[in-house]
C-alpha cells in the first residue's frame, strides 16, 4: 500500500494537535528539538518527524503549544509502533 493513500501530512502543527488527531492509536513524544510520531493507519503504522520552529522562551507557551514543522515521514508501513519509533530515532541521531 502506498503512503499516498493516507491523509495528507500537515506541514506545520503542534504537539497538542497531533495528540488530539492520533488519540490512542499512536504515540507523540518530544525528543530534544524534535517530535516523533507513530501513527496507526489502516492495519499498519507510519512514522513522522517534526522539528520545533518555536520555543517556549520565544512564545511564552508550553512545548505542546509551540509550532512544529514536518521534517520527514516514512515511505513504508511498519508492523508496530516500536518499529516506527526506531526508524525515526535512527534519522534524528
Amino acid at each position: 500500500m502506498s503512503i499516498k493513500s493516507t491523509k495528507p501530512f500537515e506541514q506545520t502543527t503542534t504537539m497538542e494537535t497531533l495528540q488530539y488527531e492520533i488519540g490512542s492509536g499512536g504515540t507523540v513524544f518530544r525528543y530534544g528539538e524534535y517530535v516523533v510520531v507513530s501513527r496507526f493507519v489502516f492495519d499498519s503504522y507510519i512514522a513522522e518527524i517534526y522539528k520545533f520552529i518555536e520555543t517556549p522562551e520565544k512564545t511564552d507557551c508550553d512545548w505542546i503549544e509551540c509550532q512544529l514543522k514536518l521534517i520527514e515521514h516514512s515511505n513504508e508501513f511498519f508492523e508496530d509502533g516500536g518499529h516506527t519509533i526506531e526508524w525515526a530515532l535512527d534519522r534524528i541521531k
